[in-house]
């Protein structure tokens, strides 16, 4: 389809979209979050820890395979600096034994510079000798370069592997996402929980992803994830069809502060819906909680010195 019959499409289906899902801006739900989200954006510090879990499975034709990634992450975040410490498992099934592995990956972001390490990387014997040398110490990463073609193999896997940390969102997307008519199709307020000790409320949001798309999120999805400009699906059909689902939940305390947040997002491509690969298909879940705590508590994060 012509790039200027998909903007048609899009600009023609938003406003059936939008209508079928009405969000009425003065719901108590809706003024809870909202506020708990400028308080939380408007902090000079705080700590958080969380955990990701992502489940992947890809089929080619008659064969499949499925990862399985737990991430546990931790750390600090003080104006625009955040330093973070991520502790990563991953097994991958399909044809013969599972494989499992596992890295711990030490970042520290300080205005547009991002510093990382490798540590502690966990491999099976049998790959041991295969697995491209990750680096020791500190260092800046690099973008991956425009032109993917002059890379081998080795180093496309090193480049790319590198690459998902350095531009990695350490904070929940979701804290970010507006709460109007275009991107909210439901908010609701669940019974309250007892979260360390305190009692808190608990919102769960169901997101209008194709909203999201078009007001907020289409840079940072085509980034990672979607990636809908280079591969050739059909937009507007993909999010109709449910291709992408955002859930989120919020738990907000006595005193209106954002104590926890989740993110779910489900991405689904089924076979025929990429144009040169019509039997492959693949489903993303991935769900990331986190916590937060001591807010506007004094903290320092300094550059790491690189060897």
């Amino acid at each position: 389809m012509p790039a200027l019959l998909y903007r048609l499409t899009l600009f023609l289906l938003l406003p059936l979209l939008f209508a079928a899902f009405p969000l009425h801006a003065q719901d108590e739900p809706q003024s809870a979050i909202t506020a708990a989200l400028a308080d939380f954006a408007a902090l000079d510090s705080y700590r958080f820890v969380g955990e990701t879990r992502l489940n992947q499975e890809n089929t080619f034709a008659v064969a499949s395979g499925r990862i399985e990634t737990i991430q546990q992450l931790s750390g600090v975040v003080t104006g625009s600096s955040v330093e973070a410490l991520f502790t990563v498992s991953q097994t991958i099934s399909g044809e013969g034994e599972p494989i499992a592995w596992g890295v711990t990956v030490d970042r520290v972001a300080m205005d547009e510079t991002i510093y990382l390490r490798f540590r502690d990387l966990l491999l099976p014997p049998t790959l041991a000798s295969e697995a491209f040398p990750l680096p020791q110490d500190w260092f800046i990463p690099e973008p991956l370069p425009t032109d993917l073609g002059s890379l081998s193999a080795a180093q496309l896997g090193l480049a790319s592997f590198i690459d998902g940390y350095r531009a990695a969102p350490v904070i929940p997307p979701i804290l970010g996402y507006p709460l109007d008519d275009q991107t909210v199709r439901s908010i609701e307020q669940l019974p309250d929980e007892d979260l360390d000790g305190r009692a808190v409320r608990v919102y769960e949001v169901g997101f209008n992803a194709f909203g999201l798309y078009i007001a907020h999120t289409r840079d940072e999805w085509n980034a990672t994830f979607l990636r809908f400009e280079t591969s050739g699906i059909d937009i507007a059909r993909f999010f109709v069809e449910g291709g992408v689902q955002v859930r989120g939940r919020y738990w907000i305390d006595a005193d209106g502060a954002l104590a926890q947040v989740e993110q779910q997002i489900r991405l689904e491509v089924r076979p025929g819906t990429l144009p040169d690969q019509a039997d492959y298909g693949f489903s993303n879940d991935t769900r990331l909680r986190m916590s937060f705590s001591d807010f506007n508590v004094p903290v320092e994060i300094a550059a790491p010195v690189l060897e």
